[in-house]
């Protein structure tokens, strides 16, 4: 699996595709952490909720067109199959690319240690921030970013074509992050609603972001990433033995 993630990174930073994401991450959420109507500055509070707001709908475009040349471009190209007639099994092959592309999105975070060096330093007395919830803010973002991947590969899985994968992956991700919330709205059984607000990722991701780091919340992050996986896992191998 180590060569996997070793191929992944390598093809990603001797690429465009890698700094193209950085880059287009780091310049959408500094526009609205800084100079956009109801920034930081403009609000005059020092936190950094407006970057943890607007962070996963930008990966929500981002996070599918990194993995849709997961396994679609792979197929195309005839690479995929000679990867799972080698020595490693199709399940690690999918989370070695997993693993590859969890590696670049936190190199992507990486840098978003700025923001927060910069409204410790601008908050009033210095320091006057709620740490604690900055940190949960980042476990979420980071379990959130695991789900974002795990469906972008089962997206990537589905379909050879890499802009059809990009499709499917940003529609499921944009269903379980904001249409079940969304749905709340039209229901009038308290059972469902409570049943559309445990499914969707928004609440969980909130609730993290209070930086109380809820079992349930982690739970609910690691089964989907899982059960995404391992729906990617069978569309490789029914595609294998048709």
């Amino acid at each position: 699996m180590l060569a996997i993630i070793r191929k992944e990174l390598i093809q990603f930073f001797n690429s465009v595709t890698a700094y193209l994401v950085m880059a287009v991450f780091l310049a959408m959420t500094g526009l609205f952490l800084w100079i956009l109507p109801g920034n930081i500055l403009d609000e005059g509070y020092a936190s950094l909720a407006p970057f943890f707001e607007i962070a996963p709908w930008v990966l929500l475009f981002l996070v599918p067109a990194l993995t849709m040349r997961f396994v679609a471009e792979e197929r195309q190209l005839g690479t995929y199959e000679i990867l799972a007639t080698g020595s490693v099994s199709e399940r690690w092959i999918l989370w070695g690319k997993f693993i590859a592309g969890l590696i670049l999105t936190m190199a992507a975070l990486a840098p978003t240690a700025i923001y927060f060096a910069t409204i410790y330093y601008l908050a009033y007395p210095m320091g006057n921030v709620d740490i604690a919830g900055v940190v949960g803010s980042y476990v979420g973002l980071m379990f959130l970013v695991s789900a974002y991947l795990a469906m972008g590969i089962l997206a990537s899985s589905l379909s050879a074509n890499q802009v059809v994968a990009f499709v499917i992956g940003a529609l499921f991700i944009f269903m379980f992050y904001s249409l079940f919330d969304w749905l709340r709205a039209f229901t009038t059984f308290s059972s469902l609603d409570a049943l559309l607000e445990y499914i969707g990722m928004q609440s969980h991701y909130i609730s993290l972001s209070r930086g109380i780091i809820d079992s349930r919340d982690v739970i609910y992050f690691l089964s989907l990433t899982v059960l995404s996986m391992e729906l990617a896992l069978w569309s490789t191998e029914r595609r294998k033995w048709q």
